[in-house]
């Protein structure tokens, strides 16, 4: 389905994440888009001129109604290996909720390669799917006034890495120890991308 969404957008749903990454590129290619925004179930198209709006719909029916080749032409996706400390201050809660070892915890979050679905909350912070079901648990219920950058974390089927610091929910297990997921002085400044692949390795475990 597309709708506009203002005078300066359009937004088009998506059956799943991996469409709406997918359709993203091929939206970005449509004459009169500046931008399109990925979300996990929707693409939202930002216009480059809002007088073009009725022009810029008609592009984007004729796009959807085709067989979309331009979807098939995925880019490779990168890939990330981050170092991780599993030492965070719910990790031994967070395993006894599961009934695993703290070791055994850790084995299972780092095995996983995940995937950026989503980059949103704060600049730089990506959602990764993939998580092992036995350790999908959900938010706290009293998020922290303050989470520490760099902060690993899990809440309900996603894994993050915190980039700044900031109030949080999520259940914090580690910290990554070499990567920066957001530098505003860097080009481009967010580090993942949507699509991109991760992997964590264990630098550590303290608990």
């Amino acid at each position: 389905m597309i709708a506009p969404l203002g005078d300066e957008a359009v937004e088009i749903t998506a059956t799943d994440a991996t469409h709406a990454r997918r359709l993203a590129r091929a939206i970005e290619r449509v004459d009169g888009v500046l931008e399109a925004v990925v979300g996990w179930d929707r693409v939202v198209a930002h216009l480059i001129d809002p007088e073009r709006q009725l022009s810029v719909l008609s592009a984007l029916e004729s796009l959807l109604e085709g067989p979309l080749p331009a979807l098939a032409a995925d880019a490779p996706a990168r890939e990330h290996v981050v170092r991780v400390v599993y030492d965070g201050p719910d990790l031994r809660e967070l395993a006894d909720a599961c009934a695993l070892s703290i070791d055994e915890l850790a084995r299972r979050h780092a095995q996983p390669t995940y995937v950026v679905e989503v980059i949103g909350f704060l600049p730089g912070f990506a959602y990764l799917g993939g998580l092992d079901p036995s350790l999908v648990r959900p938010r706290r219920a009293t998020p922290r006034p303050r989470v520490a950058p760099l902060s690993v974390a899990i809440a309900g089927p996603r894994t993050a890495i915190y980039p700044l610091p900031s109030p949080g929910g999520w259940n914090l297990v580690g910290r990554a120890v070499d990567c920066l997921p957001f530098a505003p002085d860097r080009s481009p400044p967010c580090f993942f991308s949507v699509g991109d692949r991760v992997r964590f390795v264990i630098e550590g475990i303290v608990g």
